[in-house]
């Protein structure tokens, strides 16, 4: 073993390279008291699914090899996973959102596959979160499964961190309820996480001056930062707005905080939010704060910019403002053209930008510079200011 790495309440970390392999990696002994029957028993199992979960899922970080001293010294090696918490990471704060989202997928798809195997890690956390920089890539691993659940294995002999401990765990046996994690406790964890991931701000924030205050904001059973629901003016918390979020992840942070175990989303559900989230993220001309676009949204959720509003103009002057939701230009909007549908166009306003879906039975063409190209129906194009468009034989231009 080599030098000393850090020490917890249930043993010591040590650097170690693996003789046969060569490939560095971590060992943990655990403290004497633990090293029991139950502690050999749970290891053996890590070390029984380690490769399978890890082909699975990189990633898990799970132990490798279990150690068995004489005299009851029991521990495991577990390959080294380079980086720094993300705890320390999210205090330099030194990353993009569209770097939190894909972070997101990367540690939601890894409780997936544990969900999916019947395993509740019982300690997801910040401290047990490693990432690493790679140019403007960042790769993330989660570790250190001491605390993990599952069935027919003696429990962890610890709930977790009181950070993330779902409400549920922070007052065992209250009215019947367990003391043991499992993979519903996961997901209220799991949610608190990744709102520190996205967000960059624990969602207990600004109602942790005391011990008993945060206990009470974590079991609250509803998001404290619930952009539908009005806060406390003058309470700054840092992190970004959560009017940044678009609504399916503002329904999954949600029922994330919820007291009923059951209507905590699965991270299947997260993994898929977070993969739909990439592709609406817009960065504002102004502030350069993040946003999830969707239609509803008119204004930078950071700055409180206006967004650009944009009209159709036809060759007599008249002009339509896309300034709602949905505009739909038919007909009688053009001036009885007979060729033109009674509903021949869609613009779709979705945040800062403006979509056209055309519907009409004689096509809807744009002018690309050199020639008028017929636009698919049912299929939106974006579309910007000084854009031609060709509704069957009359011609319109938007306009900012």
């Amino acid at each position: 073993m080599g030098p000393r790495l850090s020490e917890g309440g249930q043993g010591v970390i040590h650097r170690a390279t693996d003789t046969s392999s060569g490939r560095a990696g971590v060992v943990k002994i655990f403290r004497p008291e633990l090293s029991g029957p139950a502690i050999r028993e749970r290891t053996r199992y890590l070390v029984s699914v380690s490769d399978r979960l890890y082909r699975e899922c990189p990633v898990l970080c799970l132990p490798a090899d279990a150690i068995e001293r004489p005299r009851g010294c029991l521990g495991y090696f577990s390959p080294l996973a380079d980086g720094e918490t993300w705890e320390s990471f999210l205090a330099a704060a030194d990353f993009t959102f569209l770097q939190g989202i894909q972070a997101g997928v990367a540690v939601a798809h890894g409780v997936d596959v544990l969900e999916r195997n019947g395993i509740a890690h019982g300690d997801l956390q910040s401290g047990n979160l490693m990432v690493e920089r790679s140019g403007t890539a960042i790769r993330v691993r989660l570790i250190d499964f001491d605390n993990f659940v599952t069935r027919g294995l003696p429990p962890p002999p610890h709930l977790g961190q009181i950070m993330y401990l779902a409400p549920e765990l922070r007052e065992p046996g209250a009215g019947g309820r367990t003391s043991v994690p499992d993979v519903r406790s996961d997901r209220y964890a799991l949610t608190v996480l990744l709102h520190e991931m996205v967000l960059l701000v624990h969602p207990a924030s600004g109602a942790d001056d005391t011990a008993e205050e945060f206990r009470e904001a974590m079991c609250l059973g509803r998001w404290r930062f619930d952009p539908v629901v009005p806060r406390v003016s003058g309470v700054k918390v840092g992190g970004y707005p959560s009017k940044v979020l678009n609504s399916e992840l503002a329904r999954l942070f949600r029922a994330g905080m919820s007291l009923d175990p059951g209507k905590r989303p699965e991270a299947a559900r997260w993994k898929e939010a977070f993969l739909h989230a990439i592709r609406l993220i817009h960065v504002c001309e102004k502030c350069g704060g993040p946003d999830l676009v969707e239609e509803g949204k008119v204004r930078c959720p950071v700055c409180n910019k206006a967004y650009p509003v944009l009209s159709v103009e036809t060759s007599r002057g008249r002009r339509f403002r896309l300034d709602i939701g949905s505009t739909v230009i038919g007909r009688d909007d053009l001036g009885g053209a007979p060729a033109v549908s009674e509903r021949h166009a869609v613009f779709i306003r979705r945040g800062p930008e403006t979509w056209l879906e055309p519907v009409g039975r004689n096509g809807t063409r744009r002018w690309n510079g050199h020639g008028w190209i017929r636009l698919r129906d049912g299929l939106r194009v974006l579309v910007q200011s000084g854009d031609r468009i060709k509704m069957a034989d009359v011609e319109v231009t938007v306009t900012a």
